[in-house]
């Protein structure tokens, strides 16, 4: 596994507004003391970054192409693995809402999560969602200010500033 930085991984290999989107998005990231590490275990070696606040997963996002064959100009911001509870009726702007709803991430039964379920999903139902609950594709500028709200929240979880349950405990 190589020792780049995720600004030097985007930097080599998006392009565009996506580049200077993904570039926005990290420095939120470490600007708000969240560290980034490569993803090792089963994603050693690939393109996927984790992004972790006090040994807690925030989200995860991929800089790249997954295979070869894809376009390398990729660009994907996933919520942490079985993100419940911080999201499910806080109190946020109604346009932030729309664009957090518009990226649910519903299950493509990749084997992974072994099937998406129900989720309320700030005061909406959504049926078949995936582990990840949110994906956002190459994210336009709204999309990474939605990500950005994500990331806040899921923040505040962590250190308790929220009326949600930790869903890391007991």
């Amino acid at each position: 596994m190589d020792d780049k930085t995720a600004e030097t991984h985007i930097s080599e290999t998006l392009t565009g507004n996506l580049r200077e989107n993904a570039l926005q998005f990290v420095m939120f990231l470490r600007k708000n003391d969240i560290e980034l590490i490569r993803s090792g275990g089963y994603w050693e070696d690939t393109l996927y970054w984790s992004a972790m606040f006090r040994g807690e997963f925030v989200c995860f996002f991929l800089v790249g192409a997954e295979e070869p064959e894809q376009d390398p100009n990729t660009f994907v911001i996933w919520s942490d693995n079985n993100s419940a509870g911080w999201y499910e009726n806080a109190e946020i702007d109604e346009y932030i809402k729309e664009t957090f709803w518009q990226n649910v991430d519903f299950c493509g039964n990749c084997g992974f999560c072994g099937g998406g379920t129900g989720k309320s999903i700030f005061s909406r139902d959504f049926d078949n969602v995936c582990i990840t609950t949110f994906k956002f594709d190459n994210p336009d500028e709204n999309a990474v200010k939605c990500a950005i709200k994500m990331v806040e929240l899921r923040k505040n979880d962590i250190l308790g500033n929220t009326d949600s349950c930790n869903h890391y405990s007991g």
